[in-house]
This record gives C-alpha cells, sequence and structure tokens, in this order.
C-alpha cells in the first residue's frame, strides 16, 4: 500500500538543542514506514532522526521513504520549521539563581546522573556569569 501523506509531530526548536523528528504514515497499513530525515535548507543537523538547529530561523527538511509512493518509487515531503534563539538568562537575580538550580538538580534524575546531556543548550548571560556562584 502506497504512502499518502506524512504529518510531523508539532514540535518546538530551540537552537542548541536535539530533538527527536516524529511523523504519522498515512494511511496506516501503509506497506513501506522508514523515514529517512534530511535537512535541505537552513543551518541544523540531523543525525538518528534527531534535529539540532545551530542558529535561529527556517529549517526545511525532507522526510523519505524509499519504496513508500505509488508504483514503488519514492515517497516524499518537505517541512518547514522555525528554529527559536535560545533564552539566555540575564544579570544576577534571585529568580535566575533559583531557575539554575532547579534545572541542575532535575537534569541529573532525568539524565541519569549525566547532566551535561540535558544541559548542552543553556547558556549564562552576563559574560562573566562564571564567577558568580550559583
Amino acid at each position: 500500500m502506497p504512502i499518502s501523506d506524512i504529518e510531523l509531530s508539532n514540535i518546538t526548536l530551540t537552537c542548541g538543542r536535539s530533538i527527536p523528528l516524529t511523523a504519522e504514515i498515512f494511511p496506516e497499513n501503509a506497506t513501506k514506514t522508514d523515514i529517512t530525515w534530511q535537512v535541505t535548507d537552513g543551518d541544523a543537523s540531523i543525525i538518528s532522526g534527531r534535529i539540532t538547529a545551530k542558529k535561529s530561523g527556517i529549517i526545511t527538511i525532507k522526510a523519505t521513504v524509499s519504496g513508500g509512493g505509488d508504483k514503488g518509487g519514492d515517497y516524499e515531503k518537505y517541512f518547514e520549521i522555525y528554529a527559536e534563539e535560545a533564552k539566555k538568562l540575564r544579570g544576577n537575580s534571585e529568580y535566575n539563581q533559583e531557575y539554575l538550580e532547579f534545572i541542575i538538580e532535575n537534569c541529573t534524575a532525568l539524565t541519569k546522573g549525566k547532566p551535561e546531556t540535558f544541559a548542552q543548550g543553556l547558556q549564562l548571560m552576563p559574560h562573566d556569569a562564571l564567577k558568580t556562584r550559583y
């Protein structure tokens, strides 16, 4: 059964953060369902089905299912995703300190003791933020 459509799940893409690309294939009983993803325009990369934007802007990606189209041809569909800038914490306010402490405490649990995998996109501002103890 050839593919009639692919719908990309709603995603929020933030620069520097990696998120999985998930999609639904129609009809549900399509014969071929393995999607290959490719960035066709924009500053992003896809590795093992996860997209990471390097800077903000429109990213165009292509979903391809080999042999999933009519008469055994490939089925292809293009999607545009907007990548937003990562939010930056500014200043030395009490709110920012509490927020950072919350992230650090909780990301350890979420990443099985490896918080560096969770906080890759976290940016501290201003430039001397590392001199301040959080």
